[in-house]
């Protein structure tokens, strides 16, 4: 067992709670800004999972496709923001 990927996945779940908190809160015509954040939480959550199941030496195939997994939900969160934002605007 890896104690410091066990921090990095206690930080990057802890990480996760603020976003999922204000995906609660935010109620009306934010919904947009709503799935953001879950995407956010989303990413980091599996993140945390993957930094876990490093941490107990899972088979690296299930590691492997976990990174992936988060990164592709970084991709989907900066387009998600880039369109938010009104597209190629500066």
């Amino acid at each position: 067992m890896n104690l410091l990927d066990l921090a990095s996945a206690v930080a990057v779940l802890a990480a996760s709670v603020p976003p999922l908190y204000f995906a609660v809160r935010l109620r009306g015509p934010r919904t947009s800004f709503r799935i953001l954040v879950v995407i956010l939480a989303a990413s980091f959550l599996v993140h945390g999972a993957f930094h876990a199941l490093d941490a107990f030496a899972f088979p690296e195939d299930a590691v492997v496709g976990l990174e992936a997994i988060s990164s592709a939900l970084i991709l989907v969160f900066a387009l998600a923001y880039w369109s938010l934002r009104g597209g190629s605007r500066p």
